[in-house]
């Protein structure tokens, strides 16, 4: 410790491990110096150190001891096991050499005839080839028999460029002239079924994959794909108009059962509102039918159609046909969706629905088109804004002729009543003046629900212009030419008034519009009625 490290003569004994220690100075040292309790505890230190020391050298000693007997008899153990297989060391060491001499003596048996085997399977798979090839012809008959294009077309391209690159030689050339006319054969018969309306677009998409795999250019496959794609949407368009002509009386198609049960009772009771009143109309319901249809049936064909083009193109066509192949698809669609488009053009312009049913069922087109929108969006929004456009023009016409055709049918009725008036007054004398009176009372009611028929026709057709504008809500001059359309055809509607009355005084309506400055392009309705109503006889006083 630090409290006995005493100096004497520049020598330190306060370590006692030091090589020349002193023992006798350092005990002199520690006298004189009066530090005998500490030299004491000092020992007292040194004792315990002793025995801690002698205790842990005891302990190793007894555990390498007790290891060293433990490994003694491993040993002796091992010794044992060893000596005991040495004999069969020994018989397995020459076991090994006689397997290694066997292995030497078959290698050397079999060098011999290896080469002769390789030569053997070489020309077994040579043979086989020859089989194949020369048995092409059949299989491409059999496959073209059972209409089993696919296999006919992976059998060709197997063997297509050996037969094409040995055609020079005799054995060869007449299996190669057969199997083109084979191929040949199934390409036109692939062409023809690609183009049948009767094939699915999965069926249609595999069969055209096939021809191009069998070097048919894409454009001719494109044409054949497309060709078969029309004619099945031109059936199906066909079939939707003509069954739409046939049963415009039919009830509408829903997605959904009708409400059954107390539900139906309970609806029964109620009076009908104007909007299911307009739902039932026939014409509402043919117009709703085919929507129905073509939603259900005609869009998603279409859809298909241009899907399975595109897989068909995806591969097999260059940057340099990109543009041409985008061309072709948006002209298929364009005349597909035009073919649409004219036919309800003609179902509303046979017989204009109530121009709310008709948005419902032109906004459901739209909303059934969003999938191809989403492919081809300038073409289609291009195609549907024109359309939407021509069926607001179409039902303008058709409200405002409807309008004219009933306001000059209602002329003629009070045109007869009027007539059997004059005739009656011609007939009858002095005594029959109250009846006269009467009938003359009557007749000027008819007048005036004429008049007032006539004021509501013009008012009704012009509100029922006011829906059509949803039609083109993303079209603001679309909007604003159907504005001008609605002016000239209430404008129409008037002068269709005013030729009759011309006629029914005997003047010439043509003269009269001249003198009026109608233009002469000016939209003409009710020319039939008008036509009719002036072939009526018999205008007499009560009637000017």
């Amino acid at each position: 410790p630090p409290s006995l490290r005493l100096t004497t003569s520049g020598i330190s004994f306060g370590d006692l491990d030091k090589q020349g220690f002193d023992a006798k100075r350092y005990f002199d040292s520690m006298v004189r110096s009066g530090k005998l309790p500490d030299v004491v505890k000092r020992s007292k230190d040194l004792d315990s150190e002793v025995h801690n020391l002698d205790t842990e050298m005891q302990k190793l000693v007894y555990e390498n001891y007790t290891q060293f007997t433990r490994a003694a008899g491993v040993i002796s153990k091992m010794k044992v096991c060893i000596e005991t297989l040495e004999p069969d060391i020994g018989r397995l060491e020459g076991n090994l050499c006689r397997m290694t001499q066997y292995e030497d003596q078959a290698e050397a048996g079999v060098t011999d005839n290896c080469q002769q085997l390789e030569k053997v399977l070489k020309r077994r798979q040579v043979c086989h080839k020859l089989e194949v090839l020369f048995g092409l012809p059949a299989t491409l008959t059999r496959c073209l028999d059972r209409e089993a294009y696919d296999l006919a077309a992976r059998a060709y391209n197997c063997c297509s460029g050996f037969l094409a690159q040995h055609k020079h030689m005799a054995s060869f050339e007449a299996i190669f002239k057969d199997v083109e006319h084979q191929i040949a054969l199934v390409r036109s018969a692939l062409e023809q079924r690609l183009r049948s309306k009767d094939l699915s677009v999965h069926v249609a998409v595999h069969d055209a994959g096939t021809l191009l795999s069998l070097d048919v250019r894409l454009p001719k496959v494109t044409q054949d794909y497309l060709s078969g794609r029309t004619a099945m949407l031109q059936e199906t368009l066909e079939q939707f108009f003509s069954s739409a002509a046939k049963s415009g009386l039919a009830e509408p198609e829903r997605d959904g059962g009708g409400a059954t049960g107390s539900d139906a009772g309970e609806d029964s009771d109620k009076p009908p509102s104007k909007h299911e009143q307009d739902m039932l109309r026939p014409e509402s319901v043919a117009l709703s039918n085919v929507c129905s249809r073509a939603i259900l049936r005609y869009l998603p064909c279409l859809i298909d159609a241009v899907e399975g083009l595109q897989k068909i193109q995806e591969g097999h066509r260059s940057p340099a046909d990109a543009v041409a192949d985008d061309g072709v698809v948006s002209e298929f669609v364009s005349a597909r969706l035009g073919g649409l488009f004219e036919q309800l053009l003609k179902l509303v312009g046979l017989k204009c629905p109530p121009t709310r049913v008709l948005v419902t069922c032109m906004h459901s087109l739209r909303d059934a088109l969003q999938p191809l929108r989403s492919r081809l969006p300038r073409l289609l929004s291009k195609l549907f804004v024109q359309f939407m456009n021509d069926v607001a023009n179409s039902a303008v016409e058709g409200l405002f002729a409807a309008a004219a055709a009933a306001s000059v049918s209602d002329l003629a009725r009070l045109h007869g009543e009027c007539h059997s008036l004059d005739m009656s007054v011609v007939k009858e004398q002095g005594a029959e003046g109250q009846v006269q009176s009467g009938r003359g009372s009557d007749i000027m009611e008819d007048v005036a629900r004429s008049e007032h028929a006539l004021i509501m026709s013009g008012f009704t057709a012009l509100s029922e212009c006011q829906p059509l504008l949803g039609l083109l809500e993303a079209d603001a001059p679309g909007a604003e030419r159907l504005v001008r359309k609605v002016h000239a055809q209430l404008g129409a509607f008037f002068l269709a008034i005013a030729d009759i009355c011309h006629v029914y005084v005997g003047q010439d309506p043509q003269e009269a519009r001249q003198a009026c400055y109608v233009p002469p392009d000016a939209p003409r309705l009710a020319s039939t009625e008008g036509a009719r109503f002036a072939r009526l006889g018999g205008r007499g006083g009560v009637g000017l």
